[in-house]
């Protein structure tokens, strides 16, 4: 059985347009019929008879919050908005306060590993790496 049809853009931030492209038919992701999350990330950008994508994953909102761009956070309007309005998720202003607690968290862990290649990060930060860890895997 087939799955569905899936429609994949790209942002080209120079530019801010949004191109359509497709799974490259060798990715693992090409035979998928169902994601979970409406995004992928992706390492290699192909144009053959379509532009492609290869190397891709899916990837849950909360990773890409946590990992992704800059972040910025209107309570009123209950919204986060990733780079310049690119991408925005609607959230409950209190889970909004926690995550940019959190990627504050992380941000200066990582960091301090930068700085010191050596720190244990699971001891210095374990209870960050594991509500990291817990909102990735549970997302």
């Amino acid at each position: 059985m087939k799955g569905p049809k899936y429609r994949f853009t790209i942002r080209d931030f120079n530019t801010a347009m949004d191109t359509e492209v497709k799974l490259h038919p060798s990715s693992i992701n090409s035979k998928t019929g169902y994601f979970i999350s409406p995004f992928l990330i992706f390492h290699e950008l192909v144009s053959t008879s379509n532009l492609f994508v290869r190397d891709s994953s899916m990837i849950t909102p909360f990773a890409l919050l946590l990992f992704g761009g800059k972040l910025q956070f209107d309570s009123t309007a209950q919204l986060v908005e990733m780079d310049s309005k690119w991408l925005r998720f609607r959230m409950n202003p209190k889970i909004g306060l926690l995550l940019r607690e959190l990627r504050r968290e992380l941000d200066l862990l990582l960091r301090a590993k930068i700085e010191n290649p050596g720190v244990d990060l699971s001891v210095i930060g374990e209870r960050v790496v594991k509500a990291i860890v817990f909102l990735i895997e549970k997302g």
